[in-house]
């Protein structure tokens, strides 16, 4: 299954911008933000870019940057990994296309826990692959 098949929009924070933005190799990555505390924060998951950032951006033109939103899977980040905060603040706007959603006092301080075992799962998986691509060089076929 392709996973942009299944990936819902609602579920996203969009960026808009001519100058940064995400590119090939970043999917997985963090989207971070600078909470009242002066933390970073956890609140998005790179998902992709439009249009690639090796392409030109037309004049005028901005590049679009999706992430997963986070808030959305706190339950199932929860369940999973025990790293469960004591609230989730809402911002005072909603997400939409464009816009950034201000989040404060995200996760209490468990975003970092996250990003780690983020960061193990893409190390595992990549070594996982490494792995499979070996032995699918290594089979013989008939």
């Amino acid at each position: 299954m392709n996973f942009y098949d299944t990936f819902d929009e609602r579920k996203a924070i969009i960026t808009l911008s001519r100058n940064k933005s995400i590119c090939g190799g970043d999917s997985g990555g963090p989207l971070v933000q600078l909470n009242d505390e002066k933390r970073y924060v956890l609140v998005g998951i790179t998902v992709g870019t439009s249009p690639l950032c090796r392409d030109p951006l037309p004049k005028g033109q901005e590049r679009i940057s999706t992430f997963a939103d986070v808030r959305q899977y706190v339950d199932w980040i929860c369940e999973r990994t025990g790293v469960c905060p004591t609230s989730v603040a809402k911002s005072k706007t909603q997400c939409t296309m464009g816009h950034f959603c201000a989040i404060s006092n995200w996760f209490n301080g468990y975003g970092s826990r996250l990003l780690k075992y983020i960061s193990e799962l893409k190390k595992k998986a990549l070594q996982l692959l490494t792995i499979l691509t070996e032995i699918f060089k290594n089979l013989k076929f008939a």
